[in-house]
């Protein structure tokens, strides 16, 4: 779901196209991390003991956002009935009909 993008500074947490938080590493110091989607109306921010701690801090917060919002991962194994083609499932139909669709099978 989460992808991690190196911008130098900073490794941000992508969900599709939208940046969902962000990973602050620093040489000889507490990682710090920001999470701006939340199950809360505003980010969450807090230091982390290494970079691999800080990604499950804003992975979790985003889990919970996507709890509160009824959201649900489509499946990797199983064939979605909506969602769009992917990688593993290129017959998979399109959940919209002018072919856009979320990452979501959440029935639009």
């Amino acid at each position: 779901m989460i992808t991690w993008r190196d911008d130098g500074s900073r490794i941000v947490a992508m969900c599709g196209d939208a940046p969902v938080g962000a990973v602050f590493p620093t040489e000889g110091r507490r990682t710090g991390w920001r999470a701006w989607v939340t199950k809360n109306t505003h980010a969450s921010e807090g230091y982390a003991a290494d970079i691999a701690a800080a990604k499950r801090e804003i992975e979790n917060r985003f889990a919970g956002f996507l709890n509160l919002a009824k959201l649900q991962p489509c499946s990797q194994t199983e064939k979605p009935t909506r969602g769009g083609p992917t990688e593993a499932h290129p017959d998979a139909p399109y959940c919209k009909p002018d072919q856009s669709c979320c990452d979501f099978c959440c029935g639009n």
